[in-house]
């Protein structure tokens, strides 16, 4: 049974990993730690929250996978931390973005747990489990592009591409401005597959459109094409539908996913979706398949500060962050940027 301490006490805490490592199968709650011992409340419970500095060697050897969400600006402190006290007998899931990339340099502490994952759940959105299903089918033929239309963000949204495709790192990618202020990323693939990611990111309004070569599935009203949508009983969402696959929820799921928001798409699940998709990391890091794997995480950022920065990005040896130079740079800006 794997032994979970949470080091974080925000909101993500309490509306995400308690819920999630609260119902997720063969889990144990070790305990919580943040900057400032506090007691917070999660679903009507109340847990006790201890400060930082009891988390010794000894402490550590009591549990088997650390789950981290802490200010950005403190994450290389609080992993050094970690590193200081046996991460190499631990497992550690780490929230997004990882860290800021101008501390990229600090990336070796990471990496210095017994394995590392990301709690990147917008990779394991069960909508797009329905969505998968339906293209593997060959009901559209094959997927060509796919079109998040303001149901994408930053680094979300480029893990998204990578799940939504398929086709492993990012090649290239350009940013651009579009009537009604909004704002359009392109996405290219390792495998030469587009998407195209319009924000800001409104769930009200977001919708979600994957192109094939001899049809559409979409949740955009109206539509052409078959429907991808969330299935109802009552007020309860109980699974996702995408043409003829479907994604049923299990009892857990169901709860996690709790209310539907405004929305014209699936979208106005996302909440709930984000806190499925996080259940399903947990599942695979204890059945030994892991999480989000850290290197893409990074790369997600990295993609995304290029565009935000650059308005583009294309993979080469001085940009990509496990190529030995980009990661030799990104050693140099952390060692200005610390002092």
């Amino acid at each position: 049974m794997p032994r979970v301490l949470l080091i974080g006490s925000g909101k993500r805490v309490v509306e995400a990993a308690l819920p999630v490592f609260r119902r997720a199968p063969g889990y144990d709650i070790a305990g919580l730690a943040s900057r400032t011992p506090k007691t917070i409340t999660s679903e009507g419970d109340e847990f006790e929250v201890h400060g930082l500095d009891t988390l010794t060697r000894e402490r550590l050897s009591e549990v088997d996978l650390v789950y981290m969400v802490v200010a950005k600006k403190a994450v290389p402190r609080v992993l050094r931390q970690l590193v200081e006290t046996g991460a190499d007998a631990l497992d550690l899931l780490i929230e997004t973005p990882v860290m800021l990339v101008r501390h990229l340099g600090h990336r070796k502490l990471a990496e210095a747990f017994r394995s590392t994952w990301v709690s990147e759940d917008c990779s394991t959105l069960p909508c797009l489990d329905a969505a998968r299903d339906c293209v593997a089918s060959g009901a559209i033929g094959a997927l060509e592009r796919a079109t998040f239309d303001r149901s994408g963000y930053a680094y979300h949204g480029v893990a998204m591409v990578k799940t939504a495709l398929g086709g492993g790192p990012i090649r290239r990618a350009r940013q651009r401005s579009i009537p009604g202020g909004l704002r359009e990323r392109r996405y290219v693939v390792a495998d030469g597959r587009e998407a195209i990611v319009r924000d800001p990111r409104d769930y009200a309004l977001g919708t979600l459109t994957f192109h094939g070569s001899t049809g559409e599935l979409s949740d955009r009203d109206g539509a052409e094409g078959l429907r991808l949508e969330a299935v109802t009983d009552g007020e309860r969402c109980v699974a996702f539908r995408a043409g003829d696959a479907r994604r049923e929820l299990t009892e857990a799921e169901i709860e996690l996913m709790g209310d539907r928001s405004e929305g014209v798409g699936v979208t106005a699940w996302m909440d709930g979706m984000k806190r499925v998709g996080f259940l399903k990391l947990a599942a695979r890091i204890a059945a030994g398949q892991g999480a989000y794997p850290l290197s893409d995480a990074i790369e997600d950022s990295v993609v995304d500060y290029h565009l935000e920065k650059l308005g583009r990005y294309r993979s080469t040896p001085f940009t990509r962050p496990d190529a030995p130079l980009a990661r030799f740079a990104f050693s140099a800006l952390t060692r200005l940027t610390d002092r």
